[in-house]
């Protein structure tokens, strides 16, 4: 038989999967492996090495975005770019919630996304670009001046201010769109099925809708504002050179006077 010719090789080793995506070893966890195992849509792990699989991590991921991000079907497929089919339509009605990443996976102070998530998920939307076409776009925002909140009332409160604008951008991004914390006082935000203009809008409305934010310290109300920078994912985009984009936008946005919006052009 050859190469072509074999079977997809099936993931074994419940406990192993689950710790390589930092999930706890559960039936339900072992359930949704077990799913995902029965899925033939071709390999779902590297060869074998010495007797055991390698987990691809990123197909994983790719595969729990695919699965994960849905929203509640009035405006499907158009707003998630899947092929309309039964199959489809019946993942799209199966849960009407954000993903949730597993522990290791999680900001320790916002409970958003982290970094380590955001860029295999980064990895796996360009994966389906290249592959399908699937367009997407990022945006980063970074919170203004978030140093001087630190310096005049304190860590604790600059803790605050950062819980309550990623659970803002978080309010106003649609279900299937995901938003982390990428760094410090930086949020990325990965946004499905979009254009140039409507990755300009959903920027506008994230920058509006801090800026409308009133932050409830012990002894006064802190108001901050967001610098954000876009940019639109192309075929031959890397992960390194379209966050470099993203985020030279969110500098020139900070160069304008912050608590503003660029989206790149080049």
């Amino acid at each position: 038989m050859s190469d072509s010719e074999k079977p997809p090789l099936r993931l074994t080793g419940y406990r192993e999967i689950l710790g390589t995506l930092g999930m706890e070893y559960s039936r339900k966890n072992c359930r949704l492996i077990r799913r995902l195992n029965q899925e033939s849509d071709g390999p779902i792990a590297l060869p074998e090495k010495g007797g055991r699989p390698k987990v691809d991590r990123e197909m994983l991921l790719e595969w729990f975005v695919d699965n994960r991000l849905k929203s509640n079907g009035e405006d499907f497929p158009e707003s998630t770019g899947l092929p309309f089919g039964r199959r489809n339509r019946a993942r799209w009605k199966r849960t009407s919630t954000r993903v949730v990443p597993p522990p290791a996976l999680l900001d320790f102070l916002t409970g958003m996304p982290n970094r380590r998530f955001l860029e295999g998920t980064l990895n796996a939307y360009l994966a389906e670009l290249q592959r399908d076409g699937r367009p997407f776009g990022i945006l980063f925002a970074d919170v203004d001046k978030l140093q001087e909140v630190n310096d005049l009332l304190g860590y604790s409160a600059g803790d605050r201010v950062l819980k309550a604008v990623g659970a803002t951008l978080q309010k106003n991004t649609r279900p299937y769109d995901i938003v982390g914390r990428a760094a410090g006082e930086e949020f990325l935000a990965i946004v499905a099925n979009v254009t140039d203009q409507t990755l300009l809008a959903i920027a506008q409305k994230l920058c509006e809708a801090v800026e409308r934010l009133e932050i409830r310290l012990p002894y006064e109300v802190a108001r901050v504002t967001v610098s954000i920078g876009g940019a639109l994912a192309r075929p031959e985009d890397t992960k390194e050179t379209l966050l470099k984009r993203a985020y030279r936008s969110m500098l020139q946005s900070k160069m304008l006077g912050r608590n503003q919006v660029a989206i790149a052009t080049d």
